[in-house]
């Protein structure tokens, strides 16, 4: 393990990387990295994940593996699983952070006092990192590099715990953003070879990924359009698939959804003079083609972008079935907790700094709120009992659109 006072920048021959957390991606993650020939540790402070992955590699002798989309397969496996920061982060030359955005701050702030200068923080896939890490990590920050790779690497799921995961679809392009810039290449180099052979795009501003939290855009109006007459006591007869039955309604929601977001983008642009960032920040639809293209098969329709996706294939809505068979919404499921609060109120915020109105986004949280038993969007401002929860830009000390365009730039 590396010491605290070692070089600040990491080396070329620097091969050891930390996956932050037990999850779907993480276990890809250290799959895909291993075979890739980095040595990988786990940090896994999360309930007994720790415990479960080193019980499983003491019965199956720790091989990881990968079943890819088209029947090969990837084999690689962690060198050290640990809950304790001290055990793992202070040998660590890059950490990956395949998290949710809850989860980040109490990771960054276990990890902090053992971060060697230099070390390369990578998230994924965005959202508003930059703010968490700079409340989590303090003066620490500026003596780090912290990155955003956007999107998530992979869509997958895990079939047995710290053994086997099944990866459904991989992402080849993707979007980095880096604090200091200076470092933008050196993280556009690892991130090709941690992903094996990927298509960068270097982003100017960490603005661009704070913004973009797909999730958001999606997941909320998509369930918006199933849920829109949902009653508390009403059930529903089945658990249709999250993308491959997108209607036109959902996905004209998520189109509005983008598109106040995108009026924000404009006035940031503009007004505040952070130059280029619409042409960093195009409208969802473009995105989703360029990200998916080899993967989506109707490209005609916003809709049939969605349902034609094979890397959205076989997700289902997160709903609950009941004893009889039927179906209702399960609203501690993250697409509500997290999505709402980190992603959809974030956009509301963003579009209150700005002066703009946003009626799309107050129709989804405002419906989805009372059955979370939150209150985040009251009369159209983002002012209810529960709003200081959310990761919305004023949480973190950005009260004006002046304040957030300077730290933009």
């Amino acid at each position: 393990m590396k010491s605290m006072n070692e070089s600040s920048v990491v080396s070329k021959d620097s091969r050891t990387i930390v996956v932050c957390g037990a999850g779907n991606t993480a276990h890809v993650c250290v799959g895909e990295f291993s075979s890739n020939g980095f040595t990988v540790d786990v940090f896994a402070p999360f309930q007994n994940e720790s415990e479960r992955w080193n019980a499983a590699i003491a019965k199956t002798g720790g091989d990881l593996i990968v079943d890819n989309p088209d029947g090969s397969q990837t084999i690689g496996r962690p060198r050290y699983i640990s809950k304790k920061p001290a055990d793992i982060i202070p040998g660590a030359d890059i950490i990956v952070l395949p998290l949710p955005e809850f989860s980040l701050e109490p990771v960054l702030t276990a990890i902090k006092d053992y971060l060697r200068p230099g070390a390369i923080i990578m998230a994924t896939p965005g959202g508003v990192v930059e703010w968490i890490a700079r409340k989590a990590l303090g003066s620490t920050f500026d003596k780090i590099c912290l990155a955003v790779v956007h999107p998530m690497p992979y869509n997958c799921r895990i079939k047995e715990f710290g053994r086997r995961v099944n990866l459904i679809g991989k992402k080849r392009k993707y979007s980095i953003a880096c604090y200091p810039r200076s470092r933008t290449d050196e993280v556009s180099e690892y991130v090709t070879e941690m992903w094996n052979g990927t298509s960068i795009t270097k982003m100017k501003y960490f603005l661009s990924l704070t913004l973009y939290n797909a999730n958001s855009i999606i997941h909320p109006q998509r369930l918006y359009g199933l849920l829109h007459e949902y009653k508390e006591g009403d059930t529903l007869p089945e658990n249709p698939f999250f993308y491959e039955d997108m209607d036109d309604f959902s996905a004209n929601l998520i189109e509005q959804c983008d598109g106040e977001l995108q009026n924000a983008i404009r006035m940031i642009e503009e007004k505040g003079g952070v130059e280029g960032l619409s042409a960093e920040f195009p409208p969802n639809s473009e995105r989703i083609k360029k990200t998916y293209h080899d993967t989506i098969t109707d490209m005609s329709t916003y809709r049939s972008c969605f349902a034609t996706n094979a890397a959205y294939k076989g997700i289902r809505c997160p709903f609950l079935k009941q004893n009889d068979g039927t179906f209702v919404p399960d609203f501690t499921n993250r697409y509500f907790t997290e999505d709402i609060p980190g992603g959809s109120c974030m956009m509301k915020g963003i579009n209150e700094l700005c002066g703009l109105e946003t009626p799309t986004i107050d129709k989804v949280v405002t419906f989805f709120q009372k059955f979370m038993g939150k209150e985040y969007i009251v009369n159209g401002a983002l002012n209810g009992r529960n709003a200081a929860e959310t990761k919305a830009p004023q949480n973190f000390g950005f009260t004006t659109l002046q304040m957030l365009c300077a730290s933009a730039k």
